[in-house]
């Protein structure tokens, strides 16, 4: 029997058809499991109005000095470089849209409006609050330069994006970038 052999994430599935390979990826990654984190980071991402909840894991930059995706399209990703959602200042969480087989975490983040509330949960079980106040989609070429703008009236804010857009098998990337912008409440 020949058998193919799917990559996924970090992942090297060997299946008969590609059904098999989404079963496998299912029973996997979609299980309720508990992620532990140091209590002084952030662990979890409630997004209510999306029915959204995702665990978050420490991002840095990848080898094109962007911002690292997070290893899993189940999981956020905190942009380590940036402080930490709550804090004063300007914090970034990153998270896929779509994978290989399965929608991301962030499939739904557009559906997100103004007023919207969500909140952060930490390793040691403190939450914070956040309002989105403004979302933007814009071209990858500008991404980065809204993503790293801090609103001078905001004093704690957080930047979620993802992807959206038209997908260029080319480059396994999509055309535009969804910010939504929020604020500690």
């Amino acid at each position: 029997m020949k058998y193919l052999e799917y990559k996924f994430d970090n992942y090297n599935i060997l299946v008969r058809n590609i059904e098999e390979a989404q079963r496998i990826v299912n029973e996997k990654f979609e299980k309720e499991e508990e992620f532990f984190t140091d209590p002084a980071d952030p662990r979890l991402l409630t997004l209510p109005t999306i029915n959204t909840d995702a665990y978050i894991q420490k991002v840095g930059v990848d080898q094109n000095n962007q911002i690292a995706v997070p290893d899993n399209i189940h999981l956020a990703g905190w942009y380590i470089n940036s402080v930490k959602p709550g804090e004063k200042g300007l914090s970034i969480i990153d998270g896929h849209v779509d994978g290989l087989f399965n929608p991301g975490v962030f499939r739904n983040l557009k559906e997100l409006k103004q007023e919207d509330i969500f909140t952060i949960e930490y390793g040691n079980g403190s939450i914070y609050t956040f309002k989105v106040v403004d979302k933007k989609e814009i071209s990858t070429e500008d991404a980065a330069k809204v993503l790293f703008s801090k609103n001078p009236g905001i004093v704690s804010q957080l930047n979620l994006i993802t992807c959206v857009g038209v997908f260029d098998p080319s480059v396994q990337s999509y055309d535009k970038r969804l910010i939504v912008i929020a604020e500690k409440i």
